[in-house]
């Protein structure tokens, strides 16, 4: 799971335009950065779902560190990032909850490090 941050400021100050440039140029990163196997989708909003075929865990945080890295950023907006690995017999709902559950975690660890504390690291 991917969330835009600070969209809706991007939007407000630029206009919906703008934001949809963004949009554009954040999808074709993201398909640049996965194979022709994988999918990318736009979920709604600022929000994309990457769906990796046959990761396993440490390719796959392995990827999503790459992807948070700034120079991949093809944006004035910089992304947060939740991952999750399929466990055997888990449907694809399950897991797409539970990455968006560690989206939730690791943006609300970000509020917190910028108000001068910190959470520990969340995990899937």
């Amino acid at each position: 799971m991917i969330d835009l941050d600070h969209f809706k400021r991007l939007n407000d100050q630029h206009g919906h335009q703008a934001g949809d440039e963004v949009l554009v140029n954040v999808a074709h990163f993201l398909l640049r950065e996965t194979r022709a196997r994988d999918a990318v989708v736009r979920l709604g909003g600022d929000e994309f779902l990457v769906l990796l075929v046959g990761e396993q865990a440490d390719s796959t945080a392995a990827i999503a560190a790459r992807l948070r890295e700034p120079e991949h950023i093809p944006s004035p907006v910089p992304i947060s990032l939740g991952f999750a690995v399929r466990r055997p017999g888990e449907t694809l709902g399950r897991t797409i909850q539970r990455a968006d559950k560690r989206l939730f975690e690791v943006k609300a660890r970000e509020r917190k490090e910028r108000r001068g504390s910190s959470l520990p690291m969340a995990t899937a």
